[in-house]
C-alpha cells in the first residue's frame, strides 16, 4: 500500500497523534521498490516485488494503468515528458514501455551481468 500526506499534517502531529493520510493507493500485494511522483504531481508511478508497475492518478487514487512483467522489479524511471516508462527487474533487464500505448516493451536492454540496483535517465534524454 502507499500512503500520501500533506506535509504540514505531519510536522503538526505531536507523539500522541497520528496523521491521517491523504490518499492511500491500494494494488500492489508486496513490497513497493520504487516510487516517482510526475512533475506537476498528478502522477504516481510505483513498482513492486509482485512484479508490477502500476500508474495513479494523485488526486483521486484511481489506478490508470498496471504492466506485468516476469520478474520483480527493482527501479523504475519516467522520461521528462512522461512518454516514456523504463522498468528494471531482478531478471537483469530494462523493459522500455509507452507510457499511452500497446501492453508490450517498446524495447528490452539486456546484458548485464550483474544485478540492476538503480536506474536513472539524463535530461538530455
Amino acid at each position: 500500500m502507499i500512503r500520501m500526506w500533506v506535509i504540514s499534517d505531519l510536522l503538526e502531529t505531536n507523539s500522541k497523534d497520528q496523521a491521517t493520510p491523504l490518499r492511500e493507493f491500494n494494488g500492489h500485494t508486496q513490497v513497493i521498490t520504487d516510487l516517482k511522483l510526475n512533475t506537476l504531481g498528478t502522477r504516481i508511478f510505483s513498482s513492486s516485488e509482485d512484479k508490477t508497475c502500476k500508474i495513479w492518478e494523485a488526486y483521486s487514487g484511481i489506478q490508470l494503468r498496471s504492466y506485468a512483467l516476469k520478474s520483480q522489479v527493482v527501479s523504475i524511471e519516467v522520461s521528462s515528458s512522461e512518454s516514456q516508462l523504463y522498468i528494471a527487474c531482478a531478471n537483469k533487464n530494462i523493459y522500455q514501455y509507452a507510457v499511452e500505448g500497446a501492453e508490450k516493451p517498446m524495447q528490452i536492454f539486456s546484458g548485464h551481468k550483474t544485478s540492476i540496483k538503480i536506474i536513472s535517465l539524463s535530461f538530455d534524454e
